[in-house]
């Protein structure tokens, strides 16, 4: 009897002790989850942890209001890509609801196929036959052409009528045009002044060449909106010419790394080509990105005048930008001067009068701040604002090397120190108890 007893009394202190390892290991996954959950709680905005700073230029005694602050080269080049690390911090050091900004080009089409009526072959080689929009057309201002034929330029002349009687001439220097070579480049659309007139007249002057066969036809009305693009600072670093591929090389530099750019123009010294352009890009000119290809062309034939010089892509974050001007069997095409555009981009913050500001940025782990201001913004007339400069770059090194170097327990904050101290007492408390109870038993 008295060694079950003693049995007992083994397997009660044995199921308390288990009790108080496991309040010990729960007490300590709760430590350990408080201290895993503190980048989180501390992630409020910290001077230190940026590297880099501007002084926005503004006048303090400007009254109040919503404020934008273009964003240049060096800002490109510190920031992340996404432009997430950019805060606005007002002379206290408290930080101030920001959103980017960038505005680009809206256009609108409304198509219509229209049926292609009494067309005609005149004996001069002109084709003309008449476009009935409907009796009750919409505003119109774009004529849209389909053709099988191929490498081909040809002048188009729009007139417009109520009756079929009186015409009024819309455009008379309209070019339609195709080049095949080993890919196709085709501008089949001619704009003319905004009409509602029924009917269109439209002749293809052919001369003496074949006619090209028009085959479908579309009216549309075609509102486009477009923003403002910067020229950017670019110069030449070389020129040359690869005589195996038969391929002039262009290189420019934008200055900048990341810096976003959209479109080239190009201005060749010479007039009647058609050529074939690659685009690339590369930070570093080591790795080159492929960024888009596409044709410039030069016609100055009769009547007939185009130029065709800009290329137009999405927009790429690159400093160096390499071009290549496929020559094929003709001979090297020289380029006078090239330009490198790109759309704006700005800061819209509200500054309140008599207060400084500064941008900070540089801060490889922020993440997006989210401000109200992002619901805020579509009701603001950006036009209206008052546009800011920044002053020169200034460095924050010091201030976040003084942050690395502090010792670890000088960088938690307080509430972990409370929180732990709470857990100890409370743990304490709990072994303490159950101790004395086991002890008693």
């Amino acid at each position: 009897m008295r060694k079950q007893k003693t049995v007992g009394s083994r397997q009660r202190t044995v199921g308390r002790m288990g009790k108080i390892i496991h309040c010990f290991l729960a007490a300590s996954f709760l430590l350990l989850s408080a201290y895993c959950l503190l980048p989180t709680a501390s992630a409020d905005f910290n001077l230190k942890d940026w590297t880099k700073w501007r002084e926005i230029i503004a006048n303090k005694d400007a009254p109040g209001d919503y404020a934008l602050v273009e964003l240049d080269g060096p800002v490109f080049a510190g920031a992340q890509t996404g432009l997430d690390d950019l805060r606005v911090v007002d002379e206290r050091g408290v930080e101030v609801p920001s959103k980017v900004i960038t505005q680009r080009d809206e256009s609108r089409e409304e198509e219509r196929q229209i049926e292609i009526l009494n067309p005609v072959l005149a004996p001069d080689g002109r084709y003309i036959f008449t476009l009935d929009l409907g009796a009750d057309p919409q505003r119109h201002n774009r004529l849209s052409l389909e053709t099988p034929s191929h490498n081909f330029t040809r002048l188009v002349t729009i007139e417009a009528s109520s009756d079929q009687n009186a015409w009024a001439l819309l455009r008379a220097n309209g070019h339609i045009l195709d080049f095949s070579r080993d890919r196709e480049a085709r501008f089949l659309t001619v704009d003319y002044p905004l009409s509602t007139l029924r009917y269109l007249r439209i002749t293809i002057w052919n001369k003496k060449e074949k006619p090209v066969k028009i085959t479908g036809a579309a009216v549309s009305f075609a509102t486009e909106k477009t923003a403002r693009l910067n020229p950017l600072a670019a110069t030449f670093t070389d020129q040359g010419w690869d005589a195996k591929t038969r391929v002039s090389l262009l290189l420019l530099d934008l200055n900048f790394p990341n810096l976003p750019s959209t479109r080239l123009e190009l201005q060749p010294a010479a007039n009647n080509f058609h050529r074939r352009v690659e685009i690339e890009g590369s930070n570093d000119q080591k790795y080159w990105s492929r960024i888009s290809s596409g044709e410039i062309f030069d016609i100055e034939i009769d009547e007939v005048k185009r130029q065709h010089w800009l290329l137009d892509y999405s927009e790429a974050r690159f400093r160096y930008l390499r071009v290549k001007i496929f020559n094929y069997d003709d001979q090297p095409l020289k380029v006078g001067e090239a330009r490198v555009y790109g759309y704006p981009r700005y800061l819209l913050f509200r500054r309140e009068p008599g207060k400084s500001y500064r941008l900070f940025y540089s801060n490889p782990a922020a993440a997006a701040p989210r401000y109200d201001l992002e619901q805020l913004s579509p009701y603001l007339k950006l036009e209206q604002l008052a546009m800011l400069k920044l002053a020169e770059e200034r460095g924050n090194t010091d201030a976040g090397a003084q942050r690395k170097a502090e010792p670890w327990l000088e960088r938690q904050p307080l509430w972990l120190w409370i929180t732990l101290a709470l857990a100890t007492v409370v743990l304490g408390g709990l072994i303490y108890r159950l101790a004395k109870q086991t002890a008693g038993r």
